[in-house]
């Protein structure tokens, strides 16, 4: 059973052009933009973030000491300075199954594989150059780098009463939240009550 989940999306400096168009793919697609902003991350910022990663994180980190003779630790290098090489858009994306919906959205990392296969997928359409999350764990480590205010359902200890919010809580509390964020009410507390109740799902 698919559960609410949230992930981390980057569009990397050579994609942010193509952001609005990245977006639009991704709300779509049923998911949800929460949160977003857009940073400048210095070197020592990108390396932190990345060593956070599923990949061995020594070989990021051996990265910035690169000798010109060793390929794959110039090209772990050029991939940490396209990263700082201009603002990237950074967002927290939310939905039932959001891990992977978005990993699937994103498709394999070569383009060339997929060409003729899976051409709607963001690598096909506009080349490599957006992250997700590889994992739940990964996703709140990710999350909180950028976004150290965000909450989790582990945060509250809830165990066995996930199963229940995500499926009968969440979907409306995100689609609340997500209308709110474009209206900006005054007083978004009072506003968020009213909606509710207004958007109460029927009882039977």
């Amino acid at each position: 059973m698919p559960f609410y989940e949230k992930t981390l999306a980057i569009i990397n400096p050579n994609l942010l052009p193509r952001a609005p168009e990245i977006k639009a793919i991704i709300k779509s697609s049923g998911l949800a933009v929460l949160r977003e902003r857009r940073v400048q991350l210095r070197k020592d910022q990108a390396v932190h973030f990345f060593s956070q990663l599923q990949q061995p994180t020594d070989r990021l980190q051996k990265a910035n000491s690169v000798d010109d003779d060793d390929d794959v630790k110039r090209d772990l290098k050029a991939f940490l300075d396209s990263m700082t090489s201009g603002p990237i858009d950074v967002l927290i994306i939310a939905g039932f199954d959001a891990v992977h919906r978005w990993l699937e959205l994103i498709g394999q990392a070569d383009p060339e594989i997929l060409r003729g296969e899976q051409t709607n997928c963001i690598n096909v359409l506009f080349g490599d150059g957006v992250h997700g999350s590889s994992d739940l764990r990964a996703a709140s480590r990710e999350i909180r780098f950028f976004f150290a205010d965000t909450l989790f359902e582990a945060d509250y200890g809830l165990g066995s009463a996930r199963e229940y919010l995500s499926q009968t809580v969440s979907p409306l509390l995100l689609k609340g939240l997500v209308t709110m964020s474009k209206e900006k009410p005054q007083i978004p507390v009072l506003w968020m009550a009213q909606w509710l109740l207004r958007n109460r799902p029927h009882e039977h």
